[in-house]
């Protein structure tokens, strides 16, 4: 299946919500016993066509759980803010940081999922052997 993902320009943003859609479009086709989303995100959603609570009710619906975790967590992260002006990049402050912390543990808690937070390389190895004993 990752041979066929096709990359391209994607914009700026984070789109969690119609990430999970098609996640959760995928896992419905599936045959497979227990389906499970593992959603890793740097960023809090700011673009997309569904909110990521909207594709949360929809996994819940075909009992697909989510495991959220969100990777850095920088507490000052800035995004870029419209055009450069004179070769100047304006920037603005995330509220709440890089990271939706409530956000995901809303999504994984909805689908009886869980949700962590991994700050370095370290961290996520621990997250992910964590899931991997829960989804044997």
């Amino acid at each position: 299946m990752i041979d066929s993902i096709k990359l391209g320009p994607l914009g700026d943003g984070t789109n969690i919500g119609d990430a999970l859609a098609l996640a959760v479009g995928r896992l419905v086709q599936s045959q497979a016993k227990n389906k499970v989303i593992l959603l890793l995100t740097d960023g809090v959603s700011n673009v997309g066509a569904l909110t990521p609570l909207q594709a949360a009710e929809m996994a819940q619906e075909n009992k697909i759980k989510i495991y959220t975790v969100g990777i850095g967590g920088d507490k000052d992260a800035r995004i870029p803010m419209g055009q450069p002006i004179f070769g100047v990049q304006r920037y603005q402050q995330i509220p709440g940081g890089s990271v939706d912390a409530k956000g995901l543990e809303e999504i994984s808690k909805m689908t009886g999922g869980k949700s962590f937070m991994a700050s370095d390389n370290s961290a996520l190895g621990s997250v992910l052997g964590e899931i991997n004993k829960l989804e044997r």
